[in-house]
């Protein structure tokens, strides 16, 4: 394989391998999250605030049909004690989960090691859609 079909820091990928696995005709029926978007994450207090961006705009329909308040909490039914209300941000192509009573009791309270709540984009991501 020569230098320029690699990306930096990935061996086995191909430049294409992003394009390739989010176009709409490669989408599986079960997927995880991780696999069509990315999220960030943001607290205040004891709320924890959740953005689910695709990759591709064109899944973001899908998106809106398949990531409920009701899936995200059961899926984060461990982390997430409170209630959990989701926005659409269709002009930016995004959702928006805020969770209430997720970070125990918040930065300056919680013994967790991550108080910030920033790995939990992650567990988001890690759902099954």
């Amino acid at each position: 394989m020569n230098q320029e079909n690699k990306l930096p820091g990935f061996k086995c990928f191909s430049k294409n391998f992003l394009f390739e696995f989010h176009t709409a005709e490669k989408l599986k029926p079960h997927m995880k999250l991780f696999e069509i978007a990315h999220s960030r994450a943001g607290d205040k207090g004891n709320t924890l605030m959740l953005s689910l961006i695709p990759f591709n705009e064109a899944h973001y329909e899908m998106l809106l049909k398949k990531v409920t308040v009701e899936k995200v909490k059961s899926h984060l039914k461990e982390i997430v004690h409170g209630d959990i209300i989701r926005y659409e941000l269709p002009y930016i192509s995004s959702l928006l989960f805020v969770c209430y009573d997720a970070l125990s009791g918040g930065v300056t309270t919680s013994l967790a090691l991550d108080t910030h709540g920033k790995s939990l984009s992650y567990a988001l991501l890690g759902m099954e859609i």
